[in-house]
C-alpha cells in the first residue's frame, strides 16, 4: 500500500508535480485561495473525466511551490487504484503517518472516495480532531458524497462542481482572449471555436485533440466508461438496457421526454426507466428539466426536457444533419446550469425553453434557437412574450447562433458574457 502511495505522492521524493499532471488552469483552479481560506472540507464532484484529479494536482502544485508546504505533509489517495480501493481511509491514514511522519498537519486529498468503504465516519473524526490542514474530496457520483453523508459532514463542508469547460474557457484554453468591441475579423474567429464547441462540447482532452476522428473516439470511450462504471457496476443494471436509453436521450438533448411512450416503444418498464435515469443524472450525465407550474405536483406529473453534460456526447449520437438545432439548446442549458438557479421550461399556447427562477419566483426567460428566420421569428418571440407575460417576468432574451433578422443576440456574445452572472464562491452547507 505505502509503495501505492508512494507511486501518487512523486512529490515526497521529487518535491514538486510533473508537469504533465497539472493540465491547463480551470475557473475552479484560480480559486485556490478562495477555497483554502476556509478550514471545511472541500467536496468536488462531477461528471467523469471532467478534470477533477487534475484540479487536485494544481492545488497540491501550490502548496508546495506558491506556500512552502513540506511535501511530506500532502497525501493523494487515489481510490480507484486496484490496491488502494476497498481499503479504509483509516488503514491509509495511519499507514502513510507510521511510514512517512510528515512533520505538520497533513493536506489530504481523496479521489473517488465511493471505492473506500466509510471514508466520512472517519474524515470526520480527524476533522474533528483537527488533525488535518485541509481536506479535498472528489467523485464523479453525487450519490457517494452529497446526500449519504451531507448529516456527518454538515457544517464542516464546502460543495463544488465541475463542469466540461465552458465557451469561455475553450476560448482561453486555445489562446484567445477577445474583448470588445469586436471586429467581423474577431467575430468569424469566435465563430469558428463556437461551431467546434457545439459539436465537440468541452471535455478538457476533447478540446485539446484536433482531429475529429480521435475527438469522436475519446467520447464514445468516455460515455462507454460513465454508462459501465459508474451506472451498471454501481447499480447492477443491465448495459445494453441502459445503453439503449442514453442513447436515445443524448440523440434528442433538449427534447420532452415521455417516459410511457419510451416503454411501449423499446419494451422496457417504467420504473426501470425512471431508476435509470436517475442513475445518470446522479453521475451528472443528465439534467431533467420541468414544466414551471407554481404546483409542484404539477411539475412532477408534467413531462420533462432531458439534457446532456456536454454537447460532444449529444453530437456523437446523432446521425448525420439530424437534430442539429438541439445542440445549440443543449449548449445554452450548460450555460444557465452554472448559475445554480433553478431552471425550468414554459408551456402554454407557445413554448419557451428556459424560465429561471430564484426561491421559486420566476426570474428570466430565455428562448434559444439555431437559426432565427423570417418564417420562424414569431413563434420564437411569441413563445418568449407568453412566457414573461404569463410569468410576471420583465427580463427577456432570445438567442440564436445565426440570425437573417434582427432581435436576436448571437450565441458566441451570450456565452461570452453569461459567466459575469455566475457565484464566486462554493455553496457552503
Amino acid at each position: 500500500m505505502i509503495e501505492s502511495l508512494a507511486e501518487w505522492n512523486e512529490w515526497w521524493s521529487t518535491r514538486k508535480v510533473r508537469a504533465e499532471l497539472l493540465g491547463k488552469p480551470r475557473h475552479l483552479s484560480q480559486r485556490f485561495d478562495e477555497l483554502t481560506a476556509f478550514r471545511e472540507i472541500k467536496t468536488i464532484t462531477g461528471l467523469r473525466r471532467t478534470g477533477k484529479s487534475t484540479i487536485l494536482f494544481q492545488f497540491v502544485d501550490r502548496l508546495i511551490r506558491d506556500l512552502g508546504v513540506d511535501p511530506r505533509n500532502i497525501l493523494y489517495v487515489n481510490f480507484d487504484d486496484p490496491v488502494l480501493a476497498g481499503k479504509h481511509l483509516k488503514e491509509v491514514f495511519d499507514s502513510y503517518q507510521r511510514e512517512l511522519n510528515p512533520p505538520g498537519k497533513p493536506y489530504l486529498f481523496l479521489d473517488e472516495v465511493h471505492n473506500c468503504p466509510d471514508w466520512a465516519l472517519f474524515l470526520k473524526k480527524i476533522y474533528d480532531l483537527r488533525k488535518l490542514e485541509q481536506a479535498f474530496v472528489t467523485d464523479s457520483s453525487s450519490k457517494y458524497v452529497l446526500p449519504e453523508y451531507s448529516n456527518l459532514l454538515t457544517g464542516r463542508q464546502i460543495s463544488i462542481r465541475v463542469r466540461p469547460l465552458s465557451f469561455r474557457e475553450l476560448l482561453n484554453w486555445h489562446g484567445f482572449d477577445a474583448k470588445p468591441p469586436f471586429p467581423s475579423s474577431t467575430v468569424n474567429k469566435l465563430r469558428h471555436h463556437l461551431d467546434d464547441y457545439l459539436a465537440w462540447g468541452g471535455m478538457p482532452e476533447v478540446v485539446l485533440r484536433d482531429n475529429p476522428a480521435q475527438k469522436r473516439q475519446l467520447l464514445n470511450g468516455y460515455l462507454a466508461d460513465i454508462i459501465h462504471k459508474d451506472v451498471v457496476e454501481r447499480h447492477n443494471a443491465k448495459y445494453h438496457k441502459v445503453k439503449m436509453l442514453a442513447d436515445f436521450i443524448l440523440s434528442n438533448a433538449g427534447s420532452l421526454f415521455s417516459p410511457r411512450k419510451f416503454s411501449r416503444a423499446h419494451d422496457l418498464s417504467l420504473d426501470s426507466i425512471n431508476r435509470y435515469m436517475g442513475y445518470m443524472a446522479e453521475v451528472y450525465l443528465i439534467d431533467q428539466v420541468s414544466k414551471y407550474d407554481q404546483s409542484l405536483r404539477k411539475r412532477q406529473i408534467n413531462p420533462k426536457k432531458v439534457y446532456v453534460a456536454d454537447n460532444g456526447f449529444a453530437n456523437v449520437a446523432l446521425r448525420l444533419g439530424e437534430g442539429r438545432g438541439g445542440l445549440v439548446e443543449n449548449a445554452v442549458h450548460s450555460e444557465l446550469a452554472r448559475l445554480e438557479q433553478e431552471i425550468f421550461y414554459w408551456k402554454g399556447k407557445g413554448e419557451c425553453d428556459f424560465v429561471l427562477a430564484e426561491s421559486g419566483r420566476p426570474v428570466r426567460a430565455l428562448q434559444a434557437c439555431d437559426r432565427l428566420t423570417a418564417d420562424n421569428v414569431a413563434r420564437e418571440q411569441g413563445g418568449l412574450r407568453g412566457a414573461m407575460e404569463s410569468l410576471d417576468i420583465s427580463s427577456g432574451e432570445l438567442v440564436a447562433n445565426d440570425s437573417d433578422v434582427k432581435g436576436a443576440v448571437p450565441l458566441w456574445k451570450w456565452l461570452m458574457e453569461a459567466h459575469a452572472a455566475r457565484p464566486t464562491a462554493g455553496a457552503r452547507e
